[in-house]
C-alpha cells in the first residue's frame, strides 16, 4: 500500500479493515487452540488451572501458546497499520475528510485502539483513542462515543495529569451538561480523581475533593441504577478512596478500609466485563473475541473492560500481598493468569506469571514453587522460529534437552505428602531454578520481535530474567540500565507524540514503576551487588523521585524506600544478646541463602551516618556499646531538638500519618525502629505490639470494615487504655524478632508498666531451631514407617523405643531453649502478681527504693514482683542485666542487694498468690516449638497463645465485663456450656480405630455431631455459631471438608477443638508475613480459643489426650476446681463448682499420654482462658 505512491480514502480504508480482520481471525485461533490444550489436559490429568501446585499441565498448556504466537504472521501488522495511519491518512482525513469517511475510519482507528488495549501498549491506545474522539465525537444519535470517556479514563491510568487537564477542558467546551446526569456523574468522577493527585499539599483542597467524592457515592448509591455508566462511577470513586487512604492522617472510618474499596472496584469491572462478554468466564467454550468486533464500538467496550478488569486486578493482588494477605493475592493473580491464557495474549500471560514468581520468592514457604513457574516463563519466552515452530538453540551445548530438565522439575513436586498434616516443611535449594533460555543476537524469533513493538513486554521479559536468576547482580544491574533506557528512549519518544517540542515533567507510568520498585526493595533486602559506578543510595534515591511524581499510586513504595534509606546501624546495651555464633558452612550465593542474610544481618535505621559512627558492621561479634544515644521520641517540651532527636521525631511523624495502613514490610521495619530506639517502656511496647500481624488484622478489617477501630491502636493513649482494660491475673508476653535477629521480650500487665527487653541474637540456622527439626522430621518418618509396615510385637516395641527416645531429646531440646535462649531472663515469663488492698503502702516503699538506685518504675515493679518467686542469685543476677540495659552502674546496686533480706520481706505483704494465666504472642518462625512446657512454666501453667493483641480486643468483647475502680474491665476466664456440643468424628471415614475409641464416650456425654461423613458448609457454620463448643477429629485441620472461607465468614461462638495432626501448624512464610494456619481464620471469625495440635501425633496417643481431656473438663469424674481458679474478677455468688479450666485439662491430658513431651506438648490452644461447665454422666 506504502509502495504506490498515490491512494484514495476508500483504499486506504480497505486496506486497514482487512490487515485488523486478518489479525483477529489468527487471534481467534489461538483462543481455540488455547481452549482445546486446556481440554485435553483436563481429560487427561484432572488439570485445574486456577490451582495452587504448578503442574506439568500448565507448562504445555503455555507452551502451545508460545507456538501458536510464533506462527502469528500477522501480530506485527497492527503496529504498521497505526505507523500508516499516523504517517499517512490521519491528518488528511481529520482535515479533509467528508463525515461518512471520519466514521468509517473512527471504526478502524477503534479497532486498533482496542487491540492495543489488549497487549498493554497503552500510550498507542491513547493516540488512538484521541484520534477517535476527532474523528466522532457524538455518534448518530447524538450521544457521545464511549472513546471520549475511555480517553479520559486511559489518561488517568497512565497518570499522564496535563494531558488529562487538556482532554478535560475539550470535554468541557463540547458541553457536557446537554448529554444527561449520567454522563456528567461520569465525566465528574474522572475530574475529582485527578484533583485528589494535583492538589496533594493542599490539605483544604483535599478535604473538600473528598467530601464531594463521599457524597457523589451516596447520590449514586440512593439511585441504584444498574447501568455500566453507573458501575463505572461506582468503581472509579472507590478508585479515589483507595488512594485517598494513601495520604496522611486520613480517617480510615469515613472513607472505608482501603482494601474493601478495592474489592468492590474490582467487583464492578467484573460485573461490567461478565455482562459484555460473559463467554470470557466460562470454561466450556472458547473466548472467540472476534465476534464481538463487527461492531467497534462494543469491541473497544469489551476491551476496555478487559484491560481495567485485569489491571485493576493485578494492582489489587500486590496490595494484598504487600499487607500480607498472601492466598487472597495469589487467587487474583491465577485467575488473571487463566483469564489473560485464554485470549491468547502473551504480555498479559507474562505479567501475571512474573508476578507470581516474584510472591513465590519473597515468601519463604513458597520456594518449592519457584522451580516450576521457572519452567512456565521459558516455556513462554524462548526463542522459537516462526516458520518451523522448532526452538533456537545454543550450538554444541552439551546439556539435558528442555523437555528432560522440565519434566525433573514438576516431577520433584509430583507425588508430595500432603502438606498439611507434615509437623515442619523443609523448603528446597531454589539455586537449582529452570533459567530462562538467552537469545541469540539480532533474534529473529517471534518473542523479540513482539518486544521490539512492545516496551512494556520487553521490560516484563527483563523482570523475567531477574526472576528467574535467583537475583543475581547480573540480571539485576541488567534490569536497571533497561528500565533508565526506557525511561529516557521509549517512554519519552511517545509522550512526545503527545507534547511535541513543548517541555514536560517526567513520568513512568505505574504500571511499569511498581515491576521496578519492587525489583529495587527487593534487590536491597537481598542485598544484591550493583556493578561498579552504580551507588545503591543512588539508585534508591532516583527511584523515590521518579514516584513521587504520584506518591499516592506509589505510597507503599515511596514509605519502605525512606525507610531502607536511612543510615544502618545498631546500638544495644545487652551484652548477653551477642554470644559466639555458628558459623557458615557454604558460600552464601543462593537466593535461599541471601533471604537469610537478608533476615540476619539488616540493620535498623540511624539518626546518624556510618562515617561519623564509625560502627563495624561485624557488629554482632564485637563489644556492644552503650547505647547513650537513645532518646525519647515525644520532646517534653518546645527545646529545639538536636539532629538525632529530630530524625527520630521525623520517623515517629511518618508513623503517626500512615499507621492506618497496614504495610506489612514498611511497618514491621518502621515500628522496629522507633521501638528499639525509644527509652519509655509504653513507647517502646506500643511500637512492639504494633509491627506484628498486619496481615490478619488488614483481613479482620476487610471483612468488617465497621469494626477497624479495633485493627490498630490510633495512639500510645489508646495502647495503655486497652492494657488498663485486661484483668488482674493476666501478663502478655511477646516474643518479637527485630532485623538484626535478636529476640525481643516485651511484657504488659495491667498493674506495671510494660517492659521490652532483647534475649539473644538467633540465626536462621541456630542449633535449637534446627533440632527441633530435627526431633519433628524424624517423628513424622517413625509414623510414616509405621503405616508401611506390618504390625508385629517387633515393630511395635522398636516404634514406642524410637519414640521415648525422641520425647526425651525434646526434653532436653527444651531445657537448653531456656538456658540459650532466655538465661535469667526466663524468669521475665513468669506471670505478674496484682497488689493487694494493704500492700500498696509496701509496694511504693520497694518502688522507692529501686529507683533511687536508677531503675525505671517497670524494672523495678518486675523485680519486685518476683522477689518472692526466684532465689537469691537468680533475682541479683537479673537485676545487674536489667541494670546493664538501661546503663545503671553495678555499683549502684550494691545497695539493694545488701539489703535483700529486707526487700524480700516486705515483698511477701505486697502481692496475692494466685492462679495466673500467661498469653503468649509468638513470631511465626518459632510457633512451632512449645514454649508451654518450658521449665518455667512448671508451677505457672496456665498459658496459652494469641496471634495479636489487637485480635486478643476483639475476643474480649465474648467475656462479660465489670466496673472496676470507675474503670470497665473484661473478666475472665470466658464460661462455656460443654453441654451445649458439637462433634465430627472421623468425617472421612478413614479413622475406624480412633472412632472405635471415642465414639462410646462422646455418646455417653450426649453430644450432637456426625459420624464417618462431614457436615455440609450450612451445617458447619450453624455449629460454630449455635454451640458453646465445636469437636473435630480427623486428619489435619478439616479445612479440606469445611473450607476456610466457611470458617472466617462465621460469626464463631464456639470453644473448637481439632483433634488433627499438625491442625494448628502456623506454616512461617518469612518476616512480615503472619504465616499460613487455620488460625487465622478461627481468629478473624473471633472463636473463643482453638485447641489443636502443632505437629504429627499418632491417632492412638491423640485419643488418648482427648479421653483425658474429657474427664478433666467436659465430664464431672474429678474434683472440682477450687472457686479461686475462676478468676480473682470472677467470685460471685454462685458455686464454681461445675466449672473446669480448659488450660489446666490440657496440663492434665499432656501427663496422661504415653509421651507427655512428643505427643501431649504438641497440644496448644489460642485465645482466651476457658471455664468450661462440667457434664454429669448417666
Amino acid at each position: 500500500m506504502e509502495s504506490k505512491g498515490e491512494w484514495s480514502i476508500s483504499d486506504a480504508k480497505n486496506y486497514c479493515h482487512q490487515a485488523i480482520s486478518r489479525y483477529l481471525f489468527q487471534l481467534n485461533s489461538i483462543e481455540q487452540e488455547i481452549f482445546n490444550s486446556i481440554k485435553e489436559e483436563e481429560a487427561s490429568n484432572d488439570f485445574k488451572f486456577i490451582d495452587s501446585q504448578i503442574s506439568l499441565s500448565h507448562y504445555r498448556v503455555i507452551e502451545r501458546l508460545a507456538n501458536a504466537f510464533a506462527q502469528f504472521s500477522h501480530r506485527s501488522h497492527v503496529q504498521k497499520i497505526f505507523t500508516f495511519w499516523q504517517n499517512k491518512v490521519s491528518k488528511i482525513v481529520v482535515n479533509k475528510g467528508k463525515k461518512e469517511d471520519k466514521r468509517a475510519y473512527a471504526e478502524i482507528v477503534k479497532l486498533l485502539a482496542s487491540i492495543f488495549l489488549l497487549n498493554g501498549d497503552y500510550y498507542l491506545a491513547l493516540l488512538c483513542l484521541r484520534d477517535v474522539v476527532s474523528l466522532e465525537p457524538i455518534d448518530a444519535k447524538g450521544i457521545p462515543t464511549f472513546s471520549r470517556t475511555a480517553l479520559l479514563r486511559l489518561a488517568l491510568f497512565l497518570e499522564e495529569w496535563d494531558l488529562f487537564r487538556t482532554f478535560y477542558q475539550e470535554e468541557l467546551r463540547r458541553g457536557v451538561d446537554q448529554f444527561g446526569e449520567a454522563y456528567k456523574h461520569h465525566i465528574e468522577c474522572l475530574h475529582l480523581i485527578y484533583l485528589l493527585h494535583t492538589e496533594q499539599d493542599d490539605k483544604k483542597t483535599h478535604t473538600h475533593v473528598l467530601r464531594k467524592i463521599l457524597q457523589l457515592w451516596d447520590v449514586i448509591i440512593t439511585r441504584d441504577v444498574k447501568t455500566f455508566v453507573y458501575f463505572e462511577c461506582q468503581a472509579l470513586l472507590k478508585w479515589a478512596l483507595v488512594d485517598a487512604s494513601k495520604l496522611p492522617h486520613i480517617k480510615i472510618e469515613e472513607i472505608g478500609d482501603p482494601i474493601y474499596n478495592r474489592q468492590i472496584e474490582f467487583d464492578r469491572y467484573f460485573s461490567m466485563l461478565y455482562n459484555r462478554f460473559g463467554r470470557l468466564f466460562r470454561d466450556n467454550e472458547a473466548v472467540n473475541l472476534q465476534i464481538k468486533a463487527a461492531i467497534p464500538e462494543d469491541f473497544l467496550k469489551i476491551c476496555m473492560n478487559i484491560h481495567q478488569y485485569l489491571e485493576t486486578s493485578h494492582i489489587y493482588a500486590h496490595e494484598l500481598f504487600d499487607c500480607g494477605m498472601t492466598r487472597e493475592a495469589e487467587s487474583q493473580i491465577y485467575n488473571c493468569w487463566n483469564i489473560s491464557t485464554r485470549l491468547g495474549l502473551p504480555f498479559r500471560v507474562l505479567k501475571q506469571v512474573n508476578s507470581l514468581l516474584y510472591m513465590k520468592t519473597v515468601t519463604i514457604s513458597e520456594r518449592s514453587k519457584i522451580s516450576p513457574i521457572s519452567a512456565v516463563l521459558q516455556a513462554l519466552l524462548k526463542p522459537i522460529l516462526p516458520t518451523s515452530g522448532s526452538s533456537l538453540r545454543t550450538p554444541k551445548k552439551k546439556t539435558k534437552s528442555i523437555i528432560s530438565r522440565i519434566s525433573c522439575v514438576f516431577d520433584s513436586i509430583i507425588g508430595e505428602r500432603p502438606q498439611d498434616e507434615l509437623s515442619i516443611i523443609i523448603q528446597p535449594d531454589i539455586t537449582k531454578n529452570v533459567s530462562i533460555e538467552k537469545h541469540p543476537e539480532k533474534c529473529a524469533c517471534a518473542v523479540c520481535e513482539f518486544a521490539s513493538n512492545n516496551w512494556n513486554f520487553s521490560f516484563e521479559m527483563y523482570w523475567s530474567r531477574l526472576l528467574t536468576s535467583s537475583f543475581s547482580s547480573l540480571e539485576f544491574n541488567e534490569l536497571i540500565i533497561s528500565f533508565n533506557s526506557l525511561r529516557t528512549g521509549n517512554i519519552l519518544e511517545h509522550r512526545k507524540m503527545f507534547y511535541g517540542n513543548v517541555s514536560f515533567r517526567e513520568i513512568v507510568p505505574a504500571y511499569i514503576l511498581r515491576s521496578y520498585l519492587r525489583a529495587i526493595i527487593t534487590g536491597e533486602l537481598f542485598d544484591v551487588h550493583l556493578t561498579d559506578g552504580i551507588s545503591k543510595s543512588d539508585v534508591l534515591t532516583e527511584a523515590i523521585s521518579i514516584a513521587n511524581n504520584s506518591p499516592l499510586i506509589h505510597r507503599c513504595h515511596l514509605l519502605i524506600l525512606n525507610q531502607l534509606l536511612r543510615p544502618k546501624i545498631y546500638l544495644l546495651n545487652a551484652s548477653w544478646c551477642f554470644l559466639p555464633e555458628r558459623t557458615a558452612t557454604m558460600e552464601q550465593t543462593s537466593i535461599t541463602d541471601k533471604l537469610i542474610k537478608c533476615f540476619n544481618s539488616l540493620s535498623l535505621s540511624s539518626t546518624k551516618k556510618p562515617s561519623e559512627l564509625s560502627i563495624d558492621n561485624n557488629y554482632s561479634q564485637t563489644k556492644p556499646r552503650r547505647n547513650s544515644q537513645r532518646k525519647q521520641i515525644e520532646p517534653k517540651n518546645d527545646e529545639p531538638l538536636n539532629r538525632e532527636a529530630q530524625v527520630l521525631q521525623d520517623v515517629f511523624m511518618e508513623f503517626e500519618a500512615y499507621g492506618h495502613l497496614f504495610l506489612r514490610d514498611w511497618r514491621l521495619r518502621i515500628c522496629l525502629y522507633l521501638a528499639i530506639h525509644s527509652s519509655d517502656p509504653w513507647c517502646r511496647a506500643y511500637f512492639f505490639i504494633e509491627s506484628l500481624s498486619c496481615g490478619i488484622r488488614q483481613f479482620t478489617r476487610f471483612l468488617q470494615p465497621t469494626q477497624h477501630a479495633d485493627c490498630h491502636f490510633t495512639d500510645i493513649s489508646a495502647f495503655k487504655h486497652a492494657i488498663k482494660r485486661l484483668p488482674e491475673d493476666l501478663t502478655i508476653i511477646q516474643l518479637t524478632f527485630d532485623e538484626n535477629r535478636i529476640l525481643w521480650l516485651t511484657r504488659c500487665n495491667i498493674g506495671h508498666d510494660p517492659i521490652s527487653i532483647p534475649l539473644r541474637k538467633i540465626l536462621q540456622n541456630d542449633e535449637i531451631i534446627e533440632r527441633m527439626q530435627k526431633i519433628l522430621i524424624e517423628s513424622d518418618n517413625t509414623v510414616s514407617r509405621t503405616k508401611n509396615q506390618e504390625k508385629s510385637q517387633k515393630n511395635s516395641k522398636e516404634f514406642w523405643e524410637s519414640r521415648r527416645q525422641l520425647n526425651s531429646l525434646l526434653i532436653e531440646l527444651l531445657n537448653d531453649l531456656e538456658k540459650q535462649w532466655f538465661g535469667v531472663l526466663v524468669n521475665l515469663l513468669i506471670p505478674c502478681n496484682f497488689l493487694s488492698l494493704e500492700g500498696s503502702e509496701n509496694f511504693d516503699k520497694l518502688m522507692k527504693r529501686l529507683k533511687k538506685v536508677g531503675l525505671s518504675s517497670a524494672i523495678s515493679s518486675i523485680l519486685i514482683n518476683l522477689l518472692t518467686k526466684i532465689n537469691e542469685h537468680d533475682w541479683k543476677t537479673l537485676a545487674r542485666q536489667l541494670a546493664e540495659f538501661e546503663e545503671v552502674p553495678d555499683a549502684a546496686l550494691q545497695t539493694l542487694f545488701k539489703n535483700y533480706a529486707l526487700l524480700k520481706a516486705q515483698a511477701r505483704d505486697t502481692v496475692f498468690d494466685e492462679e495466673l494465666y500467661t498469653l503468649l504472642i509468638l513470631p511465626p518462625e518459632l510457633s512451632f516449638l512449645p514454649f508451654e512446657c518450658l521449665p518455667i512454666f512448671g508451677n505457672h501453667p496456665l498459658v496459652c497463645r494469641i496471634t495479636s493483641f489487637h485480635l486478643f480486643q476483639r475476643l474480649l468483647q465474648r467475656a462479660e465485663k465489670i466496673t472496676d475502680k470507675a474503670v470497665e474491665k473484661y473478666q475472665l476466664p470466658k464460661k462455656v456450656d460443654a453441654r451445649n456440643s458439637y462433634y465430627v468424628l472421623n468425617p472421612g471415614a478413614d479413622l475406624e480405630q480412633t472412632q472405635n475409641r471415642l465414639q462410646n464416650t462422646i455418646e455417653t456425654l450426649k453430644w450432637n455431631g456426625l459420624v464417618g461423613k462431614p457436615p455440609s458448609i450450612a451445617e458447619f457454620k450453624s455449629a460454630l455459631e449455635q454451640n458453646d463448643l465445636f469437636l473435630y477429629f480427623g486428619h489435619g485441620s478439616g479445612s479440606k471438608y469445611f473450607g476456610r472461607s466457611a470458617v472466617r465468614q462465621s460469626d464463631c461462638k464456639a470453644v473448637s477443638v481439632l483433634m488433627g495432626c499438625a491442625s494448628v501448624r502456623i506454616v512461617d512464610e518469612g518476616q512480615g508475613f503472619d504465616g499460613r494456619s487455620v488460625i487465622h481464620e478461627y481468629t478473624i471469625a473471633r472463636c473463643p480459643c482453638i485447641v489443636g495440635c502443632l505437629w504429627m501425633v499418632t491417632d492412638g496417643e491423640i485419643d488418648r489426650f482427648f479421653l483425658a481431656l474429657v474427664n478433666f473438663c467436659f465430664a464431672q469424674r474429678r474434683s472440682p476446681l477450687k472457686e479461686k481458679q475462676l478468676s480473682s474478677l470472677h467470685r460471685r455468688k454462685e458455686s464454681a463448682d461445675s466449672y473446669k479450666l480448659l488450660i489446666q485439662g490440657i496440663v492434665f491430658a499432656r501427663n496422661a499420654c504415653k509421651l507427655p513431651y512428643l505427643t501431649g506438648s504438641s497440644v496448644v490452644c489460642y485465645g482466651l482462658p476457658i471455664a468450661s461447665m462440667l457434664t454429669q454422666l448417666s
